[in-house]
């Protein structure tokens, strides 16, 4: 199986926290774990829940299996996702949301670039 296809299969099962693919460029034997938001809220109940978007851009940057702007403008869309799936089209919320996400993007493009070189999963809002 691919590191890829062993990716998507985790995050259908809902196991991405600790992804046993072996894989990281920093240590080729270490399981990929995820901080979530790192220093941010993941989630607050009613309103948005990133800790899907933010798992998955832990180990985006921990495998490399994109560019670091791959790894953050799906990072971006997957909490666009959340903010619809939360709020319904008619909800102030959701607009609110989109704001959210696009701090939490404009963080990770700011300071992503040494996370994602080291391969870490430590990023700061992320």
């Amino acid at each position: 199986m691919t590191r890829r296809l062993l990716l998507v299969a985790a995050l259908i099962l809902g196991t991405l926290p600790v992804l046993l693919v072996g894989a990281s460029p920093a240590s080729a034997h270490e399981p990929v774990t995820t901080n979530y938001c790192t220093n941010a809220p993941d989630r607050v109940s009613g309103f948005y829940d990133f800790r899907h978007a933010c798992a998955h851009h832990d180990a985006c940057y921990a495998l490399h299996y994109s560019t670091r702007s791959g790894c953050d403008s799906t990072f971006l869309a997957e909490m666009r996702v959340a903010c619809r799936a939360d709020n319904a089209w008619y909800n102030p919320a959701r607009a609110a949301c989109y704001d959210v996400a696009n701090l939490y993007y404009s963080a990770v493009r700011l300071f992503g670039s040494r996370y994602y070189n080291s391969g870490s999963t430590s990023t700061p809002m992320q």
